[in-house]
This record gives C-alpha cells, sequence and structure tokens, in this order.
C-alpha cells in the first residue's frame, strides 16, 4: 500500500471555533475597555465603543474567535488588564 492510500493518511479532527466574551462588570469604566479593545484588538475608537455599548446592554459580548488554544491566549491577556473573560465553544451548522 502506498503512502499516498487513504487508508494510510491520518485521519484530521475538524477544527473547532471558541468564542472569547468579556463580560460587564461595575468596575472597569467605558473608556479602559475601549482603550484595551483596541490595543488588542486593533479595533477602531468607534468600533471598541459599539463593542462596550453592546457588553452594558447585554452583559457580555463576544470580542475574538479561532482555535481553543488561541481563544484561550486572549482570555488570559484580558484577565492581565482585569477584564473577567471567559471562553466557549461555538456550535454551527
Amino acid at each position: 500500500m502506498s503512502q499516498s492510500s487513504p487508508q494510510m493518511r491520518p485521519k484530521l479532527a475538524a477544527q473547532h471555533v471558541w468564542s472569547v466574551q468579556i463580560w460587564d462588570d461595575p468596575v472597569n469604566l467605558d473608556p479602559y475597555l475601549q482603550r484595551v479593545l483596541v490595543k488588542q484588538f486593533g479595533l477602531s475608537l468607534e468600533a471598541a465603543t459599539e463593542r462596550v455599548a453592546l457588553l452594558r446592554t447585554r452583559g457580555k459580548v463576544s470580542v475574538a474567535t479561532g482555535p481553543r488554544e488561541r481563544a484561550e491566549a486572549i482570555a488570559a491577556a484580558l484577565h492581565e488588564y482585569g477584564i473577567s473573560a471567559t471562553v466557549s465553544q461555538q456550535f454551527g451548522d
């Protein structure tokens, strides 16, 4: 059997998408959250302001998606800023 036969190729697991959410809290003020979003994600100030407004009305907002390891690294970076962030798996079609 050749190396290229389908039986010999390892099956790749489907990549799961993970989401990073930040949570509303009474401690972090809007200007601070906006600055962090601009610095960490390269958002414009306008986009960061909109994201913070959604955070304040919904209680949480997604700020990033990607593979689990990357999402966990992003959440850890946000924790360094004192921002409550969690990672959850996204289920799609």
